[in-house]
């Protein structure tokens, strides 16, 4: 029988929160079902009673992380989990009422991988489509297309995926220098697990009928925000970099032309572009420069391992939510 956990980690949202508990309490329970935690971090907000509210057949726990980083309350929960299937939600999803079952089936029929499902969106206020184009998958919605469903690369998103907890251990756990709250800005914490999953001959699988819908409020459906989320996509583009070549290498000469082009498309556009012209061209310059801060962050932290050691100043809790 699979042992399976929902881990749904939270800061300073629990009116999403409640719905989203009350959106789980409709879910099939299969046998194997033990628990749904719930982890606030970041500061305390009233979760615990949202927590203590929610449907009895959840027997939902709650757990308090002080720092305010979503990887650190993820790494906080896989440290106790034992030999189980942890389901990854946020706390701004509604689920499909089979979601659980089609985990569990998928962990039986097809052991020794991760899994994943689809997303739609739930928006506060419909996006003009010039912004609904160029927005994430995570708020414009996502399926994958690959023939057997089998996923060697890291396209799980991060708010609904699954996991075996001893796969998640071996592989580290999860990097909090990225995701929401980490100093670096960068996004992409579960893209990284799942890449290191990957590595070690984890494959995913793709789970059709775990199906969530994302909350997607209509502040994230801005041009300004869209800017900031491509920046820090690219913060993760640079970190990644970093790892591949090597972070003491300084800015790579391709970044460097990459970056320089970006800049005059940019300048150009401003001046004779169309609207969406303007913008893509804009949105490219912030994936660049973001990439160029995430470089030189790899760059001060490789420094930093081979400098003396000093006494580190802690970073500000921070924003722990996608």
């Amino acid at each position: 029988m699979v042992q399976l956990v929902v881990i749904i980690p939270t800061h300073d949202r629990n009116e999403l929160l409640r719905r989203t508990l009350a959106s789980l309490a409709q879910c099939s329970l299969p046998p194997g079902y033990a628990r749904t935690i719930v982890v606030e971090n970041g500061g305390r907000f009233g979760a615990d009673a949202v927590v203590a509210a929610a449907a009895p057949a959840l027997r939902a726990q709650y757990v308090y992380v002080e720092q305010g980083n979503k990887s650190a309350a993820l790494n906080a929960t896989l440290a106790t989990a034992k030999d189980e299937l942890l389901v990854f939600l946020d706390d701004d999803v509604r689920l499909s009422p089979g979601l659980l079952e089609a985990y569990e089936s998928a962990a039986r029929e097809y052991p020794g991988m991760f899994y994943g499902g689809p997303t739609g969106v739930d928006y506060e206020s419909p996006p003009d489509e010039l912004i609904a184009q160029r927005l994430p998958s995570s708020a414009r919605g996502w399926q994958y297309d690959g023939v057997d469903g089998v996923v060697a690369t890291p396209v799980m998103l991060g708010f609904n995926w699954a996991a075996h907890a001893e796969h998640l251990k071996v592989a580290g756990g999860f990097d909090a220098s990225r995701g929401p709250g980490a100093p670096s800005g960068a996004t992409g914490q579960e893209s990284q697990m799942q890449r290191a999953l990957i590595k070690r001959g984890i494959l995913g699988k793709y789970v059709p009928d775990a199906n969530v819908w994302h909350f997607v409020p209509k502040d994230r459906c801005s041009v300004a925000w869209l800017l900031e989320r491509r920046y820090r996509t690219g913060v993760e583009h640079g970190l990644i970099a970093a790892q591949k070549f090597g972070g003491m290498l300084g800015i790579p000469m391709w970044t460097a032309r990459k970056t320089a082009g970006a800049w005059l498309r940019h300048v150009c556009m401003q001046l004779v572009g169309d609207r969406a012209a303007r913008l893509d061209a804009h949105l490219q310059w912030q994936v660049m420069k973001g990439c160029l801060s995430g470089l030189r962050r790899a760059r001060r932290e490789a420094s930093s391992r081979t400098a003396p050691a000093t006494h580190p100043v802690q970073p500000t809790a921070q924003l722990a939510h996608e």
